[in-house]
């Protein structure tokens, strides 16, 4: 049995990063296998976008959620 991806969206979302799974160890390929199912994204513009298309950083993901105006969930105390 070997190790791989199935989906070509995270392929492409590693590049993205600057990252080249071609070079991932075998616990790496592990965490992949599940990753291409288990992440969030969403289609923009009818393309597939990712959380951290504006960066890693928690920073980074929020304004990439301010821009779609987009919250998963909104604190009920801080709504009012």
């Amino acid at each position: 049995m070997a190790l791989g991806i199935s989906r070509p969206a995270l392929v492409e979302g590693f590049e993205s990063m600057g990252m080249d799974i071609s070079k991932a160890t075998h616990q790496d390929k592990r965490t992949f296998v599940c990753a291409q199912c288990h992440v969030e994204y969403y289609f923009d513009k009818q393309y597939l976008t990712f959380p951290w298309a504006k960066g890693t950083r928690a920073e980074n993901m929020e304004d990439y959620y301010d821009e779609a105006g987009f919250a998963d969930w909104g604190n009920p105390l801080r709504l009012k």
